[in-house]
């Protein structure tokens, strides 16, 4: 098979995101040709954001049986995953699903059933193993690098989610929509690479968790001791935890009325009103391509920080950054000087505007 065709049943946050790429030409051998979800306003939504050779449905079984697809990206609410799974493999179509794999075990010991029986590949989507540092985590560990593990300490301390996120839909959040909160939502993730880093499954497993705490919903959520990183500095007594939120979804940097922190640390002066992410350029041997996505440099207009420090005398126009995969290093500069990386053609080239 030269190339995989992939259909994506679920139009939402998560599966215009893998639409979006799958059209886009981001993933190799692989081509969009459906997506299908059951309310026609998602469809209506995504339809113009891709390629006019995509087809829509309204009937994922509909999809299946037009034969317009070799694989199926499930990206829907929980509950359904089970569903969708096992009709893909029992017709012989590869299915990857998003996480979780169901909300109940019975559900999922029949999923791993139908797997079996199904000449079709079945996967989970735990694209965090994707990550360089989990990989070098685990290989480490694997070779024999740090001796006989005795003990592991896992703590996850950055991937908070905002009121905002919660209400982005209906169903999250919810005992009927979602079946649970960050246990089944963000802590797959982590809950799957502990086992796949460390190469061993737990004896037993104990948790702990707190019901809406720091959020209006019904399940459990991170409580305030774990959102940020206790080895840091501590937040301010006053920090407004009802408004604090992700700065444009980035990951280490949070606001509320008042203030911007990185991680947990203040930035001196900045207005949350106002800050933005500066973009991150990926330079190539050919090319430079900008993704729209840095864990660095921030700006409000004014000041311009690197995570927590503030810099001084940017020019913030000319400002750039990035990383440059041909020389393996990171790089920042303005008109007037360079802040990270060292000189070469294709940073000059950039800086330049060519």
């Amino acid at each position: 098979m030269k190339e995989v065709r992939y259909g994506i049943v679920g139009a939402g946050n998560q599966g215009t995101y893998y639409a979006l790429r799958l059209d886009g030409g981001e993933v190799a051998s692989s081509r969009l040709t459906a997506v299908a979800d059951i309310n026609p306003v998602k469809i209506e939504a995504i339809r113009g954001k891709l390629s006019e050779g995509v087809q829509y449905y309204t009937d994922y079984k509909k999809m299946l049986s037009d034969g317009v697809c070799d694989a199926v990206l499930v990206a829907v609410p929980h509950y359904t995953h089970p569903e969708i799974v096992i009709e893909c493999l029992s017709r012989g179509v590869h299915v990857i699903t998003d996480k979780p794999a169901a909300v109940y075990t019975k559900q999922v010991e029949e999923m791993n059933a139908a797997a079996k029986k199904s000449n079709a590949l079945y996967g989970m989507m735990f694209n965090q193993r994707t990550n360089c540092l989990y990989r070098k985590m685990k290989e480490i560990i694997a070779s024999g690098g740090i001796g006989k593990l005795q003990r592991v300490n896992w703590i996850i301390t950055d991937w908070f989610r905002t009121q905002n996120y919660y209400d982005s839909g209906s169903w999250r959040a919810t005992w009927k929509g979602e079946g649970g909160g960050v246990l089944i939502n963000q802590c797959p993730h982590q809950l799957d690479l502990v086992q796949w880093v460390v190469g061993e499954m737990p004896v037993s497993v104990n948790g702990f968790c707190k019901y809406g705490k720091w959020h209006d919903v019904e399940v459990e959520v991170t409580d305030g001791t774990t959102v940020y990183n206790p080895d840091l500095l501590p937040m301010p007594d006053d920090t407004d935890f009802a408004s604090i939120h992700r700065v444009e979804r980035y990951r280490d940097w949070f606001a509320d009325k008042q203030r911007v922190y990185f991680e947990n640390r203040l930035l001196p002066g900045a207005n949350p009103q106002t800050l933005k992410i500066f973009q991150l350029y990926e330079v190539f041997e050919k090319d430079v391509s900008d993704n729209n996505m840095d864990y660095h440099y921030s700006y409000d207009g004014n000041r311009v920080y690197y995570c927590d420090s503030l810099m001084l005398g940017v020019d913030i126009p000319s400002f750039v950054c990035g990383y440059d995969y041909v020389e393996s290093q990171s790089f920042a500069f303005d008109k007037n000087r360079y802040y990270q990386g060292n000189p070469n053609p294709r940073l000059e080239k950039l800086r330049q505007g060519k």
